[in-house]
């Protein structure tokens, strides 16, 4: 690759930024899983000895269920989170689903996976079975609007100030609002992990080696280098603890979608 042949468009590629997505046609493949083939358990309450947040130090902040997704990538266990809202209550469930080839007795020894997951990570648990398809009862079709969140997933610590997480900003700026985030993920196979990971490998030595012979400075090329670095050490964090297939939905009324 030759430094003159990067563009912009290869910088905004891997920053996932002015893209926009094909038109979904009738064909376009689609994730379900028939009513047995799908698990939901309402969160009714957790218990925490200890409720601070916030890392000691320059320490970077690993979120409690870190450990969770760890064992349900080992078992290749697809995970769906659902939190949502109406006006004085909100509602947080956690399920898991499998495809028309799976069976209803290994959807409920997933599902136990996960309550037994829960369990190790809160001294207390409070989970009841929810068969509904939507939070506070809602099926998909009682949403007026809805769509799918693109860009790059980060971790955000704790607000300094109060110590609040990215869902408890969502809970307390939508107070009052009729609204639901629904996150579905899949674990993916460590081959397609290891492969990604040498095909960035490879692009990084085609750019730095192009940008040595040709000796002439590239600001684009390193910024590109820059970024490849970041993807790199992302998918180093997936291939040691688990990499996961997502897709974010965003469900609400004509007064909560657009602050959602």
């Amino acid at each position: 690759m030759a430094v003159e042949s990067l563009t912009a468009e290869d910088v905004d590629y891997i920053q996932r930024t002015g893209f926009r997505p094909p038109p979904l046609s009738s064909r376009t493949g689609l994730t379900e899983a028939s009513f047995p083939l799908r698990m939901l358990m309402q969160v009714d309450g957790i218990g925490r000895t200890d409720k601070s947040q916030r890392p000691a130090g320059g320490e970077r902040l690993s979120p409690v269920t870190r450990d969770l997704l760890v064992g349900l990538s080992n078992y290749r266990v697809p995970l769906c989170f659902l939190v949502g809202a109406q006006p004085g209550r909100a509602g947080l469930r956690i399920g898991t689903w499998l495809p028309a080839r799976g069976s209803p007795e290994s959807v409920a020894e997933n599902g136990h996976l996960i309550k037994i997951g829960l369990q190790t990570l809160y001294s207390t648990v409070e989970i009841t079975a929810d068969h509904a398809a939507g939070p506070d009862g809602a099926t998909s079709r009682d949403w007026e609007l809805g769509g799918l969140a693109l860009g790059v997933p980060i971790f955000k610590p704790p607000d300094a100030f109060d110590g609040l997480l990215p869902y408890d900003r969502l809970l307390r700026s939508l107070a009052g609002l009729r609204w639901a985030a629904l996150v579905l993920a899949q674990p993916v196979g460590e081959t397609l992990v290891r492969n990604l990971r040498l095909q960035l490998i490879n692009e990084r030595r085609s750019v730095q080696t192009a940008s040595k012979l040709e000796g002439v400075p590239s600001p684009l090329a390193d910024t590109y280098d820059e970024l490849l670095a970041m993807r790199l050490d992302d998918l180093t964090e997936a291939q040691n603890t688990g990499g996961w297939r997502t897709a974010v939905y965003l469900l609400g009324d004509a007064d909560s979608y657009g602050p959602l």
